[in-house]
């Protein structure tokens, strides 16, 4: 009923496409239409699968692409709301400051199966586990693009790249040498959302950006004890206090040594309050996060068949709430090598990170803690790969593995193997088997509650590295110029030696995309998750395993004309429970309208949610979810030359 109901809200909005009308204006048309190109999504490049670019096309992983022209139409201005976007990929908010993100796994707050980068940079917290979403930001119109791999990746990205990995890539300097500003207001979602960067190509060879961004979140409303995780405290319907504000700065500088050789320097700042709501709990609580990091960059082309790059990075970050506070700093370097021969391209590379952490309890509301308060652990790891291709290159065979020694677990090998077929250039099939682990955090061997007396231990501090062995079979052709088919099914078999009410125990599943142009103007895509799975509840196979089981994606993008734009994104998620709170399924719908009279001039609507006043994604035992309603954003952006 509901998929049927859903097909039917798609056609209606593709019938009040077609009938609008034309808008016609004497500015500057926009290139949107070469940017539709089928071949254009073939040939994008792609860094995550196997740490040199190739073709999205030839990658032997379940990998997708959002473009910086997927991110403009999508209307959406968070970063985890753009992972929406994403077939394969379960995206929850649990407040309008928290999300769930997840990829062949249970649906929590902090995925500790998943890993996320940006320019390279981890962003896995290594106390908890997950990612702290609300302060993962950036001016979005300096975004590249954002890899997603579905399935693991731990060959080559080390530890906790069990069940995803996302990578955020910024454009270079050069790529913005101009200044864009950009301001919107909302209701709903967002209130305010603010910004500008300023960039120039100084000379030649020396390239430089700096921005500074502001926005706030709004409001949603709490819900009852049936759909969320409230406890009685909040009355259902009044405002919750869940809005939040960040303001952000950064820079970026490319500067080419010689022809052969570059380095870049990238760094952020950033200050927020985030508010939220612990169960259990009558007190409103507000998180005051901030951080700064610093990143550099050097590559290397000694030859046209020889690459080496050189990464080093500090991150410093601090976060306080009503119970607990942390502050982290981390040092990272990272070494790579490729070298390319006639029938094989060879990658290796080296790293060690070094880490320190500080932590406190609230004496007056806090319970929770970690003993030790403070600690330091060092990270060493090594990979190699091999890339071969054999039968005039129509076969290519890729193995290698990632060796890591950690301070909790000792050594970790995580190996993988993975075959191409080029059946012809307009189809290929891949398949690996692939070996990555999750190691445990700080909470899962040091955490205990501490009410006066003597401490409670909650973790284990004998707490081994789960893994996974993980089977993918994927397969992609262009039947037609019009036509792109992407087709990737899995196995995940999951190994947990650590004692435990709750361990996951597999996982299966098939995610479909197509992509398919109606008209030189017109592009629609439309992709279909189904996962299944269980988990073992003291030693008894359950089927819940906290997973949505079944996603479908509708998405329409129609050039009006050359200045006017509709885009419709259509959302179905199947219910399941979360933190045992039972989530009715839904549907989401999102329109956007634009209007560009100017390429140097952008304007849009966007309506989120248009048909459902309010819902429930995800729950969490340890927050309150509030609703996900409708959402009003317009916004504005201009460039100067």
């Amino acid at each position: 009923m509901f998929i049927k109901s859903c097909y039917s809200a798609w056609i209606l909005f593709l019938s009040g496409i077609l009938i609008t009308p034309n808008v016609h204006a004497d500015a500057e048309r926009l290139e949107s239409l070469l940017k539709m190109d089928i071949n254009e999504l073939m040939e994008l490049p792609v860094l995550m699968p196997s740490r040199t670019l190739e073709r999205q096309f030839d990658a032997t992983s379940a990998i997708y692409v959002i473009t910086q022209e997927d991110i403009r139409r999508s209307g959406l201005n968070r970063i985890p709301e753009l992972l929406r976007l994403v077939p394969g990929l379960s995206v929850n908010r649990l407040d309008n400051n928290t999300w769930a993100v997840a990829a062949r796994s249970t649906v929590t707050r902090l995925n500790n199966s998943m890993l996320v980068l940006l320019d390279g940079r981890t962003l896995y917290n290594p106390l908890f586990g997950g990612v702290y979403w609300d302060v993962q930001d950036v001016f979005l119109e300096d975004i590249d693009r954002i890899e997603v791999i579905r399935g693991p990746g731990g060959s080559l990205w080390g530890a906790n790249a069990v069940n995803g990995i996302i990578n955020i890539i910024t454009k270079s300097a050069k790529k913005t040498a101009f200044t864009t500003v950009n301001a919107g207001i909302g209701k709903g979602e967002k209130k305010y959302d603010t910004g500008i960067r300023v960039g120039d190509e100084i000379n030649s060879r020396l390239s430089g950006r700096v921005y500074a961004k502001k926005y706030k979140t709004d409001q949603g409303e709490y819900l009852d004890n049936v759909e969320s995780t409230n406890s009685g405290f909040f009355t259902p319907g009044t405002d919750a206090h869940d809005d939040g504000k960040n303001k952000q700065s950064g820079f970026r500088l490319d500067w080419n040594l010689s022809e052969s050789s570059s380095v870049s320097f990238i760094g952020d700042t950033y200050d927020g309050e985030f508010n939220n709501i612990r169960t259990a709990m009558p007190n409103e609580n507000t998180v005051k996060a901030n951080g700064s990091n610093l990143i550099v960059k050097w590559n290397k082309h000694p030859s046209d068949n020889s690459t080496a790059s050189l990464q080093f990075y500090i991150d410093h970050t601090k976060r306080k709430d009503i119970i607990f506070e942390e502050e982290r700093k981390i040092y990272d370097l990272d070494f790579q090598h490729s070298l390319t021969l006639p029938s094989n391209e060879f990658t290796w590379g080296v790293g060690v990170r070094y880490a320190e952490d500080e932590t406190q309890r609230n004496p007056v509301y806090g319970a929770f803690e970690l003993n030790p308060a403070d600690y330091n652990d060092t990270l060493l790891s090594a990979f190699i790969q091999d890339r071969i291709s054999i039968v005039d290159s129509k076969l290519v065979l890729t193995f290698g593995t990632k060796f890591e020694e950690n301070e909790f677990t000792g050594g970790e090998i995580q190996p993988s193997a993975r075959l191409l077929w080029k059946i012809d250039p307009s189809r290929t099939v891949w398949t690996s088997l692939t070996r990555a682990v999750r190691t445990p955090t700080r909470a899962d061997r040091h955490a205990q509650l501490n009410f006066g007396g003597p401490p409670i231990s909650i973790s284990d501090p004998n707490a081994q590295a789960e893994s996974v062995i993980a089977t993918e079979l994927g397969y992609r052709s262009q039947t037609n110029p019009n036509t792109l088919l992407d087709l990737a099914t899995f196995n995940h078999n999951y190994s947990d030696p650590n004692t435990g009410t709750f361990r996951l125990g597999r996982t299966y599943g098939f995610e479909i995309n197509l992509n398919y142009k109606i008209a030189n103007n017109w592009r629609t895509e439309t992709s279909y998750t189904w996962h299944k799975g269980y988990r073992i509840n003291s030693d008894i196979i359950e089927t819940n395993t906290g997973l949505t089981n079944t996603i479908l994606n509708l998405r329409s993008l129609y050039d009006i004309n050359g200045n006017w734009e509709l885009d419709t994104f259509i959302t179905y998620k199947e219910s399941h429970e979360s933190a045992n709170v039972f989530l009715e399924d839904y549907i989401r719908v999102d329109i956007r309208l634009g209007w560009n009279p100017y390429t140097y001039s952008r304007t849009s609507l966007t309506v989120t949610n248009i048909f459902d006043q309010k819902h429930a994604e995800v729950a969490d035992s340890t927050r309150v979810n509030t609703t996900i309603g409708r959402g009003v954003f317009l916004s504005t952006s201009y460039d100067i030359y």
